[in-house]
């Protein structure tokens, strides 16, 4: 007994010297259970629901699975109430909406919104997630996030559709590290006195991406407020050990506070090509996981519309419903939330949008969710056929039930499809005694030489129509085969004759190059339709058609290829496979090949003329930023066609001989920017006219962010080229050093006079001609981190994100770049 008493003092004593080294709770005590188990997406009010599916200025390739009311008006009540209640099917709480309290004006958006979740009256939510509270001392930043609240202080009162936990509404802070944890007291000290008491969660990841500094900042900020959210991209590695050294932290140093964990969704910035890989769904998937592993309250996914990020969570062309549907699936897992079976087979197909051969395991998934039928038993396989329909490869079937969850992943040789320009998957097999087979996916395609999107499309068998067949004709051309556009005089004659099997079919979409081009309300795909056949240039257009229902089912054909033969014949491409290099012929017309002669005023447009509309925009002074870093449109074809600002151009002039070209003068700092995937890693081309003005400095024809390519004159005048080791790889990854080489011209250039460089570079060997002689070449091993942040510029140094310098000063024009070697 005695013993036991010295135990128990022992254990008081413990507790007690915890108590006085325990930091103290500045935040008043609540009760956080009614928090637990909410789902929650963060909202960026910029991103439209209803952004068109043409050109957009806000960026991103893609778009709402389902055509929205009021097309491209961010501001349409209407399409946002359609989106909340498609969230809402899925078991979403609500949203987080973003506000800047710099740019207060989105708060009149806010309180829109809120109105039209009162007028369908479904108890839908939103909470607030505020951030960039701009510069100036401690008060003016304070003053600035409460302001803010000016604007909703009666809906922040008594508004159903703001979330409240305990009667007080939830703000969740973007950036925290705005002000020290001690401020934050002072801060909402002021606010609750205004506008009422709250509950404030704290954005862990923001500032610093290391999960080493996250336990001393989350103990240092905890004390300050009531739980941590987050909003960010890791790395699959990062996110499982994130929580696993987080959920320890929250369940035993701060039990009372909200522990929201943050799924991170298909991360993939399209803009600068930064972002972490999604290997296809496997990090979307090992989020969840690590949900359950750390056990937290509830979950926020990063992000519901962003097309810069193209983090999409609601319904989207690329992955159809399958962020929400999956969501769905996983809060019954680790909540008990209701998950509602489908009565039929839902297997949910993924496949790549692009690759570069050898660049990345060449994979297919299949997820299988569990239905509610007493028709458990079935077989499924995959096929992966090429666009004339004929199958490539088979993976044999095996026997599931359909009353579990599946993870089926697929994998194929890159030696196998070289060659080829797409692969399309397929699910086969039997169920209920009969064949089964799903629709062909969208394609994946394979790109020679340029770096890729990262993203992956999604097709669920619950979320399609079916129909008879997929066969159609493009000027009596069938899918897989090639149309001359020289012989169609710019028009095409589309026929088919296929019926949904499906109902609810409402329109009918004619695609070019994954975009669409024409659109037809009927309820079939039943017609004979003559349309303009635009002129595909120097690279090969695909077309398909599809169907779709009003709530986004879709059916896709297999694609037809038009080409003006420009660039007829094969075209000799190395890849970088298994760390060995090896050749295969492709289509020539498939290789990129972008063409700005400059010999027009095309305004602030770097115009390019090659077909694939890869245009590039004037930056004046030196500044640039995220404008025209993005894919205008969801077809991965390399298309950069944003807008490119007003029309005065200070660059164009003409030569004695009343030829076009861009004169550049290096006090002034102008030069081009061109985004979207053109530092080519691998084989490539780079090729111009110039008319250099010497003055002593250092200037740069062609600039690159990672190293891919860096021509420049010298101090001297010598023209000289530099391939070096990346900056950055995938994700952020700071590669191994490598060793720069640098190739020198033989004599300097002349000033004044018309000149031309040509680089090439082979894989093995980097070389440099100027005026069609070989000046220099170098052994340089190809690199993986070279497929990442491939902005380039022209007439300056690109350096690292948008850091130009070393300004041209003379004329340029003729710029090709091309992704394979042509000596």
């Amino acid at each position: 007994m005695e013993e036991d008493m010295k135990k128990y003092l022992l254990l008081l004593f413990v507790l007690g010297i915890c108590q006085v080294f325990a930091a103290k709770d500045m935040r008043p005590a609540f009760d956080k259970s009614g928090y637990k188990g909410t789902l929650w997406t963060q909202v960026n009010p910029w991103f439209p629901v209803n952004k068109a599916r043409t050109l957009n200025p806000l960026g991103g390739p893609n778009y709402a699975a389902k055509v929205y009311h009021g097309i491209n008006d961010q501001y349409d009540k209407e399409a946002w109430k359609e989106a909340i209640k498609e969230c809402q099917k899925y078991g979403m709480t609500g949203w987080q909406f973003e506000l800047n309290a710099s740019a207060p004006g989105f708060a009149y958006h806010l309180k829109n919104i809120l109105q039209g979740a009162k007028e369908i009256d479904t108890g839908f939510k939103l909470a607030v997630f505020i951030g960039h509270f701009g510069g100036g001392d401690f008060e003016t930043r304070k003053n600035r996030l409460i302001k803010q609240f000016d604007i909703l202080s009666k809906e922040w009162k008594n508004h159903p559709n703001i979330y409240r936990l305990n009667g007080a509404p939830v703000i969740s802070v973007y950036t925290p590290f705005a002000f020290k944890p001690e401020e934050w007291k002072n801060v909402m000290d002021e606010f609750e006195e205004k506008h009422g008491k709250c509950i404030w969660l704290f954005n862990f990841w923001h500032k610093t991406y290391d999960v080493e500094s996250k336990p001393a900042q989350i103990r240092a900020y905890m004390p300050y407020f009531d739980g941590i959210t987050a909003y960010g991209n890791w790395g699959l590695t990062a996110q499982t050990e994130l929580f696993k050294v987080i959920g320890k932290i929250m369940r035993e140093e701060f039990p009372q506070k909200i522990f929201e964990g943050c799924v991170q969704n298909a991360y993939a910035c399209h803009y600068y090509h930064g972002g972490v890989s999604t290997r296809l769904s496997e990090k979307y998937r090992a989020a969840w996981d690590s949900m359950a592993a750390a056990e937290v309250d509830s979950v926020v996914m990063t992000n519901f519309f962003d097309h810069w990020e193209n983090s999409l969570i609601l319904p989207c062309y690329e992955r159809g419903d399958f962020m929400l549907r999956y969501a769905e699936y996983q809060m019954h897992k680790i909540f008990g939330k209701k998950f509602n079976k489908s009565k039929r087979p839902e297997l949910i197909l993924i496949n790549y949008i692009d690759t570069v051969p050898g660049s990345r395991k060449l994979e297919f998934e299949i997820i299988v969710l569990p239905i509610d039928s007493k028709h458990i038993d079935m077989e499924i396989g995959l096929e992966i056929g090429n666009a004339a329909g004929k199958i490539i490869k088979i993976f044999p079937t095996q026997k599931i039930a359909l009353n579990k969850e599946y993870f089926l992943r697929y994998e194929i040789a890159d030696e196998e499809v070289l060659g080829e320009t797409f692969l399309i998957p397929r699910i086969y097999g039997r169920y209920i005694g009969r064949p089964y087979k799903s629709n062909f996916n969208p394609p994946t395609m394979l790109d020679p030489s340029i770096r890729t999107s990262m993203m992956f499309y999604a097709r669920s068998t619950v979320s399609s129509v079916k129909a008879d067949t997929d066969e159609w004709t493009l000027n009596g051309v069938a899918p897989g085969s090639k149309v001359d556009w020289n012989a169609t005089n710019g028009m095409g004659f589309f026929q088919c004759n296929i019926t949904p099997e499906t109902p609810g079919v409402n329109a009918v979409r004619i695609m070019r190059n994954n975009r669409e081009l024409y659109r037809i309300p009927q309820k079939n795909m039943i017609f004979g339709r003559a349309f303009p056949l635009p002129n595909p240039g120097l690279a090969m257009n695909f077309y398909h058609l599809e169907m779709e229902t009003a709530d986004g089912k879709r059916f896709q054909t297999r694609p037809i290829f038009v080409t003006s033969n420009q660039r007829s014949g094969k075209a000799e491409v190395k890849f970088l496979v298994n760390d060995k290099i090896i050749n295969a012929n492709v289509d020539k017309d498939t290789v990129p090949e972008f063409f700005y002669p400059c010999d027009v005023d095309s305004g602030q447009m770097l115009l390019d003329i090659s077909g694939f509309e890869h245009h590039g925009k004037l930056n004046m002074n030196g500044k640039t930023g995220y404008c025209f870093g993005s894919f205008g449109h969801t077809d991965y074809y390399h298309v950069h066609d944003g807008n490119a600002g007003g029309n005065i151009n200070p660059l164009f002039r003409r030569d004695k001989n009343g030829r076009g070209y861009l004169h550049f003068d290096s006090s002034q700092k102008h030069f081009y920017m061109i985004s979207g995937g053109t530092a080519m890693p691998y084989s490539s081309t780079y090729e111009m006219d110039f008319m250099p003005i010497l003055n002593g400095s250092k200037m740069f024809l062609l600039g690159s962010a990672n190293n891919q390519i860096n021509l420049y004159i010298d101090e001297k005048g010598y023209l000289c080229i530099m391939r070096g080791g990346a900056v950055e790889g995938e994700g952020g990854i700071i590669p191994k050093k490598r060793q720069n080489i640098v190739l020198q011209s033989k004599k300097p250039v002349v000033s004044g006079e018309w000149q031309t460089v040509k680089v090439v570079y082979d894989m093995h060997k980097l070389y440099l001609y100027l005026n069609n002689e070989l000046q220099s070449s170098h052994d340089v091993l190809p690199l993986r981190e070279h497929e990442t942040i491939d902005h380039l510029t022209v007439a300056s140094r690109c350096g690292f994100l948008h850091n130009p310098g070393n300004f041209f000063n003379g004329g340029i024009k003729n710029i090709r770049i091309s992704g394979y070697a042509k000596k």
